[in-house]
């Protein structure tokens, strides 16, 4: 019998996934920040932090379940079957109701029919090359002492984190696939040594409130500080280490995410919340969400024509305005998984079941 997931990690991931679409939101809009105050923009950051926290969180709640179990081959063929159907399907919506005059192209009709081989989804293409490697990983940290543990992770958090801050080039200080194993590698450390981490949620809770406190005052300070060119410390931060306004909300393994990212881990790993279908079933369409609003095309359609969040000019309104569109969302989501999982599970099937007649004809 399959056991039930827990309640309280899957109201998590659901809400890491909304986080995501707020940050889509919130990055992708053609916003003009000059017809608006310090504080309009500053909300605007505050809603990128959601994009990296979701992601961070998301890879989390996999290592804190993973580290003591087995990957499998069906969950494997069901994650690429899941992210290919929707790519081809959602292609061909694009094609068929002529967004953003979309039309058939053979190398757009190639990638979506590979989309994790062809990183159509960067997120799922490093999501399926850091499972594969559980394994391995697992093998590496069931095996080191806690204290060895937490030199690795130390470690990883200098080189993997603070070192991209001060210079990041893609593919030589950092990469998706190192940070995920970084990810995984601290969830699964709140798995193993869950007894270490006592506090109540409430507790986590306040100390992520803190940061989040800490990493809008410092993307304040720093979009003061770009504003003028004349400001002490301008060209050394803007020319020489690259940064820009929104660089603490916004950068690939921003040690302030990272920070908000274990807090809310730990507060929903300790907040009591029972079974609930509702929130177990939701979650388990949930995928479904960020497939949908992240689909090249579909995406720019989105939040350039559709919602068009530049077109408020109040920052409360802007704020609920967010909210509802990723309700909005999620909802359609939700209900599009709701619609292609039969195919999913259909095809998942048939290829689980070849494969395994043919590794067994190949052991006879």
């Amino acid at each position: 019998m399959e056991k039930k997931r827990l309640s309280n990690f899957e109201l998590l991931r659901i809400i890491s996934i909304f986080l995501i679409v707020i940050h889509h939101f919130a990055i992708w809009t053609p916003w003009n920040f000059d017809q608006h105050s310090q504080s309009y923009r500053l909300l605007v950051n505050f809603l990128m932090i959601g994009g990296k926290l979701g992601v961070n969180v998301f890879v989390m709640i996999t290592g804190y379940f993973m580290i003591k179990s087995n990957i499998k081959m069906k969950s494997i063929i069901k994650l690429i079957v899941q992210v290919t159907v929707f790519s081809v399907v959602l292609y061909g919506v694009t094609i068929y109701f002529n967004i953003q005059g979309s039309s058939l192209k053979w190398p757009d009709l190639i990638n979506s029919m590979f989309p994790i081989l062809f990183n159509r989804y960067w997120f799922m293409t490093a999501y399926l090359q850091l499972y594969l490697l559980i394994p391995l990983i697992n093998i590496a940290l069931n095996k080191i002492t806690e204290i060895n543990y937490v030199r690795f992770m130390t470690l990883f958090f200098v080189i993997f984190s603070i070192w991209p801050m001060i210079y990041f080039e893609a593919g030589t200080t950092s990469s998706h696939l190192s940070w995920f194993i970084f990810m995984y590698s601290l969830g699964a450390f709140f798995k193993l040594y869950q007894e270490r981490f006592d506090k109540k949620a409430v507790s986590y809770f306040v100390k992520m409130s803190m940061s989040i406190v800490v990493t809008m005052l410092c993307t304040w300070g720093l979009t003061v500080l770009l504003s003028n060119s004349g400001n002490t410390g301008y060209y050394f931060v803007k020319d020489f280490l690259g940064w820009y306004t929104n660089i603490f909300v916004t950068r690939e393994y921003s040690p302030f995410i990272l920070v908000i990212s274990i807090y809310l881990f730990l507060t929903f790993m300790k907040l009591p919340i029972k079974y609930n279908r509702f929130i177990n079933y939701t979650a388990s369409m949930i995928l479904g969400v960020y497939l949908f609003q992240s689909t090249p095309v579909i995406s720019g359609w989105l939040w350039k024509t559709v919602f068009r969040g530049h077109l408020v000019n109040s920052g409360v309104k802007l704020f609920f305005y967010s909210l509802c569109v990723g309700l909005v969302l999620t909802i359609i989501g939700v209900l599009l998984s709701i619609i292609l999982n039969p195919i999913v599970r259909v095809l998942t099937n048939v290829i689980d079941k070849g494969l395994n007649n043919l590794l067994k004809k190949e052991i006879n």
